[in-house]
């Protein structure tokens, strides 16, 4: 591979393992729920907070993560466009001898 060229695979292959991580931390923020019966006190109330603390910044992950994936999916998109358009100016210049 040039310098001057994507791998647009390799990009695909980034995107669907952000995509994947991104699953999974939605599974994880679906399975944080409160509590009950942990024992005396305010232990169920501080325990529900922590969970709601950790289900917030989990959230932003996902948030984050999905953002991710879909950029690069974006600049996938966008290099493939270029390398079609390349193509096709080449084909009609007559350069393209495959």
């Amino acid at each position: 591979m040039s310098g001057f060229e994507a791998d647009l695979a390799a990009i695909g292959v980034t995107a669907g393992v952000l995509g994947t991580a991104a699953e999974s931390v939605a599974a994880a923020v679906e399975r944080l729920e409160g509590c009950a019966g942990l024992g005396p006190g305010r232990l169920d109330a501080v325990a529900g907070g922590l969970i709601a603390d950790t289900r917030a910044e989990l959230s932003g992950v996902l948030r984050a993560v999905t953002g991710d994936a879909e950029l690069v999916e974006s600049i996938r998109g966008g290099y493939a466009s270029l390398d079609e358009d390349a193509a096709a100016t080449l084909r009609r210049a007559g350069g393209d001898h495959r």
